[in-house]
Formats: C-alpha cells, structure tokens, sequence
C-alpha cells in the first residue's frame, strides 16, 4: 500500500508538473501578440480619455477603437476629397479652363467615374431655378445647395433611362451634360425637352419650386463641351421673353429679329401725351402697345429699348417739375436697378404699369390744383373788374394768356357754368345787395355793375329771385332804411 501511494504520488507529479509548464508556456505563446502590441505603442502618450484604463487589454481596446475611428474620419474626408475634385474637374469642363488632351480626359472621366464619352456628341442644358432672388432671400447657402444636389440628382436618374449624363452644380445654376443620340437634331431636341418637362414636374410637385431649362447646340467631342454651354448662357437671357418654368432651345430662337430695329416713334409720342395728361388707362393701352412691337425682337434689342423707353420718361418727368410745381419723386437709376433684376417681362410689365399710374395720378392732381389755380383768377378777376362792361371771356383769357375755349372748359370742370354766366350772377347779387339801400335806382345800379341792357337785366333778376326789384326791394328793406314817396324815413 505505502509502495501504492508513492506510485500515485509520483504519476500526479508527472502529471500536474508538464500540465502546469504546458500552461504557463501556452499563455506566454498567446500573450506574446498583446506584448508585441504593447510593446509598440507603449511609447505612444496616452490620452486623458485613456489613462483610467490601467490593464493592458483595457488600453488596446481604447487604441484600436480611437484608431477605427480616425481611419473612418480619414475615408469620409478622403471621399469628400474626391467629391470635391470631381466637381472642380467637371466645372472646369464647362467652364472652358481644362487643358486636358482628349486621351488624358477619357483616362480622368474613368478616375472620377463619369459615365460620359470624351469622343461623343453632348448638349449641355442649363437648369435655373426661377424666381432666384426670392430663393436666396428664403434660403440658407446649405439649403440652396440641397436643393441644386436635388435637382441635379433628379436630372441624372430621369435622363438614365435613355442616354449617359451628368450633372454639374454651378454655384448659383445646375448644368446638365448629356450625351447626343444618332437621331436626327430636332429629334434629340424633342427628347431633351421630355427630359426638361418631366424634371420640372419633379421640381414643381416635390421642392415646391419653378424651373426654367434651357437647351445649348450639340458639341463633337465633350472637351468642347464649353461652347454649348456658353451658347445655352446666351439662350437663358430669352427666359425674359418666354417667361419662368419655360424650356428654351434655338428652335424657339430662329424667328426672333436681330437687326434693322425701327423704334415706334408714333407709339412713343401717343403714350408720351397720355402720360403727360393724366390719362392712366389710355397710356397703359400705349404702353401695351409698344411691348407688343418688340415681341419679336431679340433679348438685347428689347431690353436696351425698355431702359431707353425708362429713360424717356424720366427725362419728361424732370422737364414738367423744372417747367412746374408738380414733383414726381422717381429715381431713374433705382427703377433702372429694378427692372434689371427681373427675369421676365410680364415683371417689368407690372413696374411700369406701376410707374406710369404714379406719374398719372400726379399729372392729375397738378392738373386739378393747376385748374383750381386758374379758376381762382377768374373769380379774382370778375370780383375786381364786374362794373368794367367790356369784362367777359374774351377779356379774362388775354389777362390770364389762355386760349379762351380752353379757359371756359376748365371753368365749367370746375364750377359747372361758364364764365359768363358766373359773372352775371355776380352783377345779380351785387344788383341785389344795392337795391337794397336808400336812394337807389335800377339805372345808377346798372352802371355800377357794368350791365348795359335794362330790359335783360329786369328780365334775369325776376328769373334768379323770382320777383321783380321793386318787390325785392320792398321784402328786403328794413324800417330803419325804408323808403317813402315822399323821401322821408319812417
């Protein structure tokens, strides 16, 4: 038995002393990585956010979690990175300022991952949010550049369904490159603008907003791609014309007149007398009138007008406040500054429908306080001059240095009865007043009022109060200076 225990004994040692050198030589083998790793960033400094982890594994943990999180900031700024110069690239594309050969082009659109052929035919469309200056008002510069991403997004995946394309973000307008087809031009131009209508569907129904899409000539190769989209710049001018969520192509442009520009000289002096007048409605019929002849005219041909047309007015206006006490308070160069910024000429339309009821209105109102004016003097002058018997409307005008029909129409405009009709009430009421008075006759009344025919005037007396003067006299004198036959008071 005690031979037993020692057997026992001595099998347990052999066991348990290799299992525990198994042991320990296992764990340095597995410990060996983390030691190696330690042993590397040991001389790294810990972060504050690291210091509490004492432990070895506690502290690789932070490292390799801090690292996954740099290598993640890396990636993204990487992508932004290329985002970034895939944009530059494509804008320098269109802008006319890459130097690239057509080799190097085909090699840099395959870095970039732009689906476009540098040997094919493209057009390059300009897509510009209408009403701009109230987008930005309304916007912040981010949410102005979600809404171009938007639409930019929106244009590729509409126009993948039927050519390659791409879309370039301008800053303040998206471009749109797409590549031409083999059919026929006014085909592919059909085909654009089913593009264009559907995108601005899109627009309309979910950014709320109103688009315009303009469509440029088709270039050889994209490295010219640059012309088209100048072309398309000059294009977008006529949005002035055909007015906001339009799409404009050089099909819409071949009838437009681009020379031998006559100005309406008989239209411009019919509305230049209405205005002068006073006459809104009509002056705004003229100025209908006019925007109706430049309608076929080019961009530039009607703009130019439009500011000569402004300056036309302005120059009146300044002429009729030297010339008179009217004054209009209008500033050429902010109403100038105002229409330039409109982007159709429905809006231009509405400002000087604006201006020209301003100055109307005040052309009406100086005209009535100008007739005021001159019915005064009337009035003045046949209260100075009523016993003159040569005063009438013939007289009163040459003082006044006025057309005689035209001093009596603004008399009876104003007070509803001619000249001479208000002045022989005058003499009336002044007849009446004498009459009135002791030691008066009819013959020495009608001197002093400037009345000729005694008959007439018995006979106009009688018709404004209704009793002859004798009876006027006795039902208006007073016991105090009542008369007798006998000349003596009461």
């Amino acid at each position: 038995m005690e031979r037993l225990g020692w057997i026992t004994l001595a099998f347990c040692l052999g066991v348990l002393i290799p299992g525990v050198l198994i042991v320990f030589y296992l764990s340095k083998r597995l410990y060996s990585p983390i030691r190696g790793l330690m042993g590397k960033v040991s001389g790294l400094p810990r972060s504050p956010s690291l210091v509490e982890n004492r432990d070895d594994i506690g502290y690789l943990n932070d490292v390799i979690s801090m690292a996954i999180q740099q290598n993640e900031v890396l990636i993204g700024d990487k992508k932004i990175a290329f985002i970034s110069q895939k944009l530059e690239f494509l804008r320098r594309l269109v802008s006319h300022s890459l130097d690239d050969d057509p080799t190097d082009l085909e090699s840099r659109l395959d870095y970039y991952q732009i689906g476009l052929l540098a040997d094919k035919r493209h057009f390059a469309v300009i897509l510009m949010i209408d009403r701009y200056e109230q987008f930005i008002r309304a916007y912040s510069a981010a949410d102005q550049q979600l809404f171009r991403y938007a639409i930019g997004n929106a244009a590729e995946e509409i126009a993948s369904r039927s050519t390659n394309n791409c879309a370039v973000d301008l800053g303040d307008e998206v471009v749109f490159i797409l590549e031409a087809s083999d059919e026929s031009y006014e085909k592919q131009l059909r085909d654009i603008s089913l593009i264009i209508a559907e995108l601005q569907n899109w627009v309309q129904s979910n950014l709320k907003l109103s688009m315009t899409g303009v469509i440029g000539y088709s270039v050889k190769q994209l490295q010219d791609i640059s012309i088209s989209y100048q072309e398309a710049v000059q294009f977008s001018k006529y949005r002035f014309i055909f007015g906001q969520g339009s799409i404009i192509s050089s099909d819409k442009l071949k009838h437009m007149k681009t020379d031998d520009f006559r100005p309406p000289l008989q239209l411009e002096k019919t509305f230049d007398e209405l205005l002068v007048y006073g006459k809104y409605e009509e002056a705004i019929q003229a100025y209908e009138q006019i925007v109706a002849y430049l309608n076929h005219y080019s961009y530039d041909i009607v703009i130019s007008y439009l500011y000569y047309l402004t300056f036309i007015i302005y120059k009146r206006i300044k002429e009729i406040e030297v010339n008179g006490p009217t004054m209009f308070n209008i500033q050429y160069s902010t109403f100038v500054r105002m229409i330039s910024r409109m982007e159709t000429i429905g809006e231009i339309n509405a400002e000087f429908h604006v201006l020209i009821r301003q100055i109307a209105e005040s052309m009406l109102d100086s005209k009535v306080n100008r007739n005021q004016q001159i019915v005064s003097k009337v009035i003045g002058i046949i209260e100075s001059n009523y016993m003159d018997k040569s005063l009438c409307q013939d007289s009163i005008a040459l003082l006044l240095n006025l057309s005689k029909y035209h001093l009596g129409k603004i008399f009876r405009n104003v007070h509803g009865k001619a000249i001479a009709e208000w002045l022989m009430d005058y003499r009336l009421s002044i007849a009446a007043e004498l009459i009135t008075r002791p030691n008066t006759n009819v013959a020495e009344i009608l001197d002093l009022i400037g009345w000729e025919n005694q008959n007439y005037f018995y006979k106009m007396f009688k018709t404004k109060y209704g009793v002859t003067t004798s009876e006027y006299k006795l039902r208006n004198t007073t016991s105090e200076n009542k008369v007798y036959d006998n000349g003596y008071g009461s």
